[in-house]
């Protein structure tokens, strides 16, 4: 883990990557940042084993994502939240360049979670707005993708999330 890559934002609650971070199995260079526990200042070490394994996830992976994605988008298309986009690969519907990966709070947990936080270019029926996706990975798996909600900020991440044994998926 390269220290001069990351930087602790002014309020000192953030690291974020300066420049972005290979992600393989995607085929992409996204941007990184870690939500910080009180008075840290580096990764945890859980939280580098998260990140560093979901970075080698096996390049199957990214069918799963599809799969989930495409749940996603024509279940919010069937609701008529979002307006039809014509594509051959849900991938193309990725906004990718302001896509971001989050390492959030691991506080005591054993469990290795990412959060995927795809902008998506799925209109948003009568806004001027795209919907947001994001992508929990829990252990190298997917275990939800949703509209966002801001997970890792809500009551439920500490109370639930951060609780449950150690390999829950």
């Amino acid at each position: 883990m390269n220290k001069e890559n990351y930087k602790i934002n002014d309020e000192g609650d953030y690291l974020n990557s300066v420049s972005k971070i290979d992600i393989p199995w995607l085929e992409r260079l996204l941007d990184v940042w870690v939500d910080l526990d009180n008075e840290q200042k580096w990764f945890t070490p859980i939280q580098v084993n998260a990140l560093e394994k979901f970075k080698s996830l096996p390049n199957s992976n990214n069918i799963n994502l599809r799969t989930e994605l495409e749940k996603v988008y024509f279940s919010e298309l069937k609701k008529n939240r979002i307006q039809n986009i014509e594509y051959v690969d849900i991938f193309e519907t990725i906004n990718w360049e302001e896509t971001q990966i989050c390492i959030p709070k691991h506080s005591q947990s054993q469990n290795r979670y990412v959060l995927l936080l795809p902008e998506t270019n799925w209109e948003i029926t009568d806004s001027d707005c795209t919907l947001e996706l994001e992508v929990l990975f829990t252990n190298e798996k997917i275990e939800i993708c949703q509209e966002m909600s801001g997970l890792w900020c809500r009551t439920e991440w500490l109370d639930y999330y951060l609780k449950r044994p150690k390999n829950v998926l």
